[in-house]
C-alpha cells in the first residue's frame, strides 16, 4: 500500500526563553532525535491515529474538533491544511513513534505536528511555501489545541541543520545558521522526569502578562523597549519582573550568538547561568527539581546550564566539558534519585537535521 512517512526532529534552545512570542531573538538547534509519522489511506471512513505509546483515537472526515488528547496535535494539523486548501482529506491512518522525549522540554508537540503536516503534504503533492509550514503547524497549537506558543519550536523542527544552530529573529523572521564547532564540550539535555500540573495554564499567563505589559507602556512591541524604561511604580512588582526577563534575555541572545561565533564557551556559559536565574526569580517558571540541577552543575564547574522550556518541569541544556561528563552526569543522577526518589533521564544532543520525508507513492485529493 502506498504510504509516506514523515520525520521532524525535536528541539534545543540554547538562550532566548519566553521571548519567541514578544519578538524577540532565539538560538535554538534541531536535536537528533525525531518523530515519524506514518500516513496511508484509513482501512474504513474514519480518520485513525495510531501510537503505540498512546493508543489508538478515531475520529469522523470533515469538520474536527479537539478531544483534550495527544491526537489533537495531529487532529489540528489536518484541521488547518483542510482550511487552508479548502478541501476534506479522505480517510487517513496516521501511526505515530518517536524518540523525542515526552514532557522533556525538546517540543515533542512540535516535532509531531510538523512530521504529520510533511507526510500530508507530500502524501496528496500539496505546494506549500516553506515559511507555510512552520506557520500552519503553530497555528494548529494556537488555535486547535489551545497552547499559545511562539514560532521557534515548529521553526526549527522544520528548518533545522546538521553541525548549526539558527539564529531567529521572531519579529522579521529572519535566520542565519551559525556553526557548532566544539572543541572540549558538549550539549546535555537532563530531564527531570517531572511536568508540574500548572505549567500549561501558566504558560498561557505568561503570555497575557507580556501582553498587559505592552499595553500599560504603550508600545506595540518589546523591541520598542530598554530596561531603563521600565519603572516598578508603573508596571508593580510582578510585571516589571516580567517585563525584566523579556528585555533583558533579548540581550543574552544577541551576546550569546557573539560568544558562539567566536567560540567563547566561557561567556555561553555564563549567559546561560544567568538566564536561568532569571526565569527563576523574574518570570518564575522554573521549579524546585530544575533548580536543584543547575545548581549541582554551577558548583562542580560545568561550563553553563539553565532550564529549557516552558518551564515548571522538563529539563536543563546544559554545556558539559568533555573531561567533566563521565563523572558529572553519573553522580548528578545518583544524587538527584537520592533526593528526588526520580530517575532522571540524560543524554548528549547534537545539532540536526530539519524535518524530510521519505516516500512511497502518493494520491491526488
Amino acid at each position: 500500500m502506498n504510504h509516506v512517512v514523515g520525520f521532524a526532529p525535536g528541539r534545543a534552545n540554547i538562550i532566548g526563553e519566553h521571548v519567541d512570542y514578544n519578538d524577540g531573538w532565539v538560538l535554538p538547534f534541531a536535536v537528533d532525535q525525531y518523530t515519524r509519522v506514518r500516513l496511508q489511506e484509513s482501512p474504513d471512513q474514519n480518520h485513525r491515529v495510531v501510537s503505540s505509546s498512546f493508543g489508538e483515537e478515531l475520529f469522523p472526515t470533515g469538520t474536527l474538533r479537539p478531544s483534550h488528547s495527544w491526537a489533537d496535535y495531529v487532529k489540528g494539523v489536518v484541521h488547518v491544511l483542510q482550511q487552508r486548501f479548502s478541501i476534506e482529506l479522505p480517510p487517513l491512518l496516521l501511526t505515530v513513534s518517536s524518540d523525542v522525549p515526552i514532557g522533556a522540554g525538546l517540543s515533542s508537540s512540535a516535532a509531531i505536528e510538523v512530521a504529520t503536516l510533511f507526510a500530508i503534504e507530500s502524501f496528496f503533492d500539496l505546494l506549500l511555501e516553506p515559511k507555510e509550514r512552520f506557520l500552519l503547524c503553530q497555528k494548529a497549537e494556537n488555535d486547535f489545541v489551545g497552547v499559545r506558543c511562539g514560532v521557534m519550536d515548529q521553526f526549527i523542527s522544520v528548518f533545522g541543520k546538521e553541525g548549526f544552530a539558527i539564529f531567529l529573529d521572531t519579529q522579521s523572521m529572519e535566520y542565519e545558521a551559525i556553526p557548532m564547532t566544539m572543541e572540549d564540550g558538549q550539549w546535555w539535555i537532563l530531564n527531570t522526569r517531572v511536568q508540574h500540573a500548572l505549567g500549561s495554564g501558566e504558560y498561557n499567563t505568561r503570555r497575557v502578562q507580556c501582553e498587559e505589559i505592552l499595553h500599560i507602556l504603550k508600545k506595540n512591541s518589546f523591541r520598542d523597549i530598554a530596561l531603563e524604561d521600565l519603572k516598578r511604580n508603573q508596571l508593580g512588582d510582578l510585571l516589571y519582573r516580567r517585563a525584566k526577563h523579556v528585555v533583558s534575555e533579548m540581550t543574552r541572545t544577541v551576546h550569546c550568538r557573539k560568544a558562539l561565533e567566536e567560540r567563547d564557551w566561557s561567556t555561553v556559559g555564563t549567559l546561560l547561568y544567568t538566564t536561568h536565574e532569571s526565569l527563576q526569580n523574574d518570570f518564575e517558571v522554573s521549579c524546585e527539581e530544575l533548580d536543584y540541577i543547575v545548581q549541582y552543575l554551577r558548583d562542580r564547574g560545568v561550563q553553563g546550564a539553565r532550564m529549557m522550556g516552558g518551564g515548571f518541569g522538563g529539563s536543563v541544556i546544559a554545556l558539559i566539558q568533555e573531561s567533566l561528563a563521565p563523572s558529572i552526569v553519573p553522580s548528578l543522577e545518583r544524587e538527584y534519585k537520592g533526593k528526588f526518589e526520580i530517575d532522571m533521564m540524560s543524554f548528549p544532543v547534537s545539532p540536526a537535521q530539519g524535518a524530510y520525508i521519505q516516500k512511497k507513492g502518493s494520491r491526488d485529493v
